[in-house]
């Protein structure tokens, strides 16, 4: 171009730039799209490889970093998930993806404030995200001294979606530690009337059946509780939720 005299040099720069950044970007997204291949089917280490080349030629693709974050979370690897998504976000500030994503990541690794925080940042960007409000309501469900806000999240969550069978369940757990009873038992009803395999609305209902008196009723549920989920008692041990114990009678001897 520039023997022929056809274009200026400051034109022919700015094309090859153009042709040599159009070719680096469909490079990265041939990485991407490979990568993507890679973790479905299962190979991670793989698709971690193939997003750290298009991210070595995009460092600052969002969908790149959310993606790769992705594939180290599936290996439990969630210090590294995390740090692609604190940089998705930096990236976008209002990635709902990134704030959810790291969200759950926070919720595997057990620091429920943290979730809880991230689950807050999706529901400022969609308040009518019921999942959003739903995952937050149960983090804060299962978190001390965290009960009242996880009721006022699961009415939020209900408002955008009443049938919310999970929902309803969660709503049953925090009123049974918040000691209605009687609201307890009523969500648990909901919540097995519409997925009668809720292991946790047997189990809660059954604790709840226990502090009324009604030490039969709750061995039913307990029983059927522990035939879907045989740890069910071991969980609902850990939210500190055990069964209304009777004293033991003894017979007197004339």
């Amino acid at each position: 171009m520039n023997e022929r005299k056809s274009a200026s040099a400051d034109d022919s720069i700015k094309s090859c730039d153009a042709v040599i950044g159009e070719t680096l970007k469909n490079l990265a997204n041939a990485y991407y799209f490979r990568a993507s291949a890679k973790f479905g089917k299962n190979d991670f280490d793989g698709a971690i490889g193939d997003y750290g080349q298009a991210l070595r030629l995009d460092p600052v693709d969002a969908e790149y970093l959310n993606s790769r974050a992705a594939a180290y979370e599936a290996k439990k690897d969630f210090d590294r998930a995390l740090a692609d998504y604190n940089a998705a976000i930096q990236t976008n500030p209002n990635s709902v993806y990134a704030y959810n994503s790291r969200g759950s990541a926070y919720q595997r690794k057990g620091d429920f404030a943290r979730a809880a925080a991230d689950y807050g940042e999706v529901t400022r960007l969609q308040p009518n995200n019921m999942d959003a409000w739903s995952a937050r309501c149960w983090v804060r469900a299962i978190s001390p001294g965290q009960t009242q806000q996880a009721l006022a999240d699961c009415n939020a969550a209900l408002k955008i979606k009443a049938d919310a069978a999970d929902v309803i369940n969660t709503r049953g757990l925090i009123y049974l530690k918040l000691g209605q009873t009687d609201n307890a038992i009523k969500d648990y009803d909901a919540a097995l009337k519409l997925d009668p395999k809720l292991a946790g609305s047997l189990y809660g209902r059954g604790i709840a059946k226990t502090r009324k008196g009604d030490r039969n009723g709750g061995n039913v549920d307990f029983a059927a509780a522990k035939a879907i989920k045989p740890d069910i008692a071991e969980e609902f041990a850990r939210y500190r939720l055990r069964p209304q114990r009777w004293p033991i009678r003894r017979r007197l001897i004339p």
